[in-house]
């Protein structure tokens, strides 16, 4: 078969510009495909993690990033209700940057090297035999389109169309969590700090306050794994709840919201999900690969992005792009994330109820043993907040 392509990409988001720049960097013909135009908005708490900053340094794209508003952290401050953990560390230094911003440098840094199209709505896939080698979809002018690859890689976030018309998204509320974000001005915040705070009303999961630029933070609250305690609270509705609770409501009082408080759903990595098959895979929030204990998902959807890329580049030199051949894909992905994705579930239920596992660890003193120890300077400031 004459194919227009190597490799059609659904979803110009971190995993699939970042698996256009790796597949384009070994030598494949690629088609990158987004529903949107650039630069649009994405809900996100916005952290670039460590091991964003390593595949950005490769692509060369960090002096980008850096030329747009941002805001670089090292300390890490997190709160319960009655307990305060200091940490500085340069191990865990990261950067805040809006994913409109963000996305928009990954996206245009593909463009300049692979095909794009904006503005493509992918609404079904090319089939014969069990075997996907295609798409069809609708531009935003109302002309249809249809485009055929050796492998087809569904890189469109959570809702995937890709995953959708092979019958693989399933909404998992046990496996998966609930977030706000919402950004504000007037917020008074350190410029290097990020702030967690571990509320009852939330756990395992938490509210973050995270600076973005000299005038813009992002706050949001994340739930995990169906844990919603406030069955008839809107998320919205909680989100306000905790920026008003005793430890909150003063930093919030002269707080500008900009816009709305949006809210968005999480696949997390509590399970592995099948994330190829004949002609095709998935990666990043398509695959369900989000941190099941942080929420984190642009540097996992980076990571298994990249990975494609280098792996499909090998695949599309031969004729066969079957589930068994591409099973590679998979095992490599989980091969640098899974043992990650493991400790942090299992570090997730622990941190939920620690009195029952750790009888003389607090929660806090959990996260610094679990996570912090020797990784720079540590404190734990184990005092009332009343």
């Amino acid at each position: 078969m004459n194919y227009n392509y190597d490799l059609i990409i659904v979803g110009g988001g971190p995993a699939g510009s970042t698996m256009a720049l790796s597949a384009h960097k070994h030598g494949l013909k690629v088609l990158l495909l987004d529903k949107e135009q650039f630069p649009r908005d994405k809900i996100c708490g916005d952290a670039i993690l460590v091991d964003c900053m390593t595949i950005l340094q490769e692509f060369q794209l960090i002096d980008k990033l850096l030329q747009e508003p941002h805001a670089r952290t090292g300390t890490y401050q997190i709160f319960t209700e009655h307990e305060h953990l200091q940490v500085c560390s340069q191990s865990h230094e990261l950067l805040i940057s809006k994913r409109k911003i963000f996305d928009n440098i990954l996206f245009q840094s593909a463009k300049s090297c692979v095909d794009t199209r904006e503005g493509a709505k992918v609404e079904n896939l090319l089939i014969k035999d069990g075997q996907v080698f295609g798409v069809q979809g609708t531009y935003q002018t109302g002309k249809s389109f249809e485009y055929t690859a050796k492998i087809v890689a569904g890189a469109d976030g959570c809702g995937s169309v890709v995953a959708k018309k092979l019958g693989l998204y399933k909404f998992e509320p046990q496996n998966g969590a609930v977030a706000t974000r919402a950004y504000y001005r007037n917020l008074p915040v350190s410029d290097n700090e990020l702030e967690f705070y571990y509320f009852q009303e939330c756990l395992p999961g938490y509210l973050w306050i995270f600076p973005v630029d000299s005038e813009t933070v992002n706050v949001g609250v994340g739930i995990w794994g169906g844990t919603y305690k406030n069955k008839n609270t809107s998320l919205p509705a909680l989100h306000r709840q905790l920026t008003q609770s005793p430890l909150l409501k003063k930093r919030f009082e002269k707080a500008e919201l900009i816009g709305d408080i949006q809210a968005w759903y999480l696949p997390l990595a509590s399970v592995r999900r099948t994330m190829h098959g004949d002609g095709f895979i998935l990666a990043g929030d398509a695959a369900g690969l989000i941190d099941p204990f942080w929420g984190d998902g642009i540097d996992t959807a980076m990571i298994s992005g990249k990975i494609a890329g280098e792996i499909l580049a090998e695949v599309c030199r031969g004729s066969n792009y079957s589930a068994e051949v591409l099973q590679k894909y998979a095992d490599a992905v989980w091969s640098r994330l899974g043992s990650r994705f493991k400790f942090n579930y299992l570090f997730r239920q622990r941190f939920e109820s620690p009195p029952i596992v750790f009888p003389f660890l607090t929660r806090l003193e959990m996260f610094n043993k679990f996570y912090f120890q020797g990784a720079g300077k540590s404190k734990r400031l184990a005092q009332s907040l009343n």
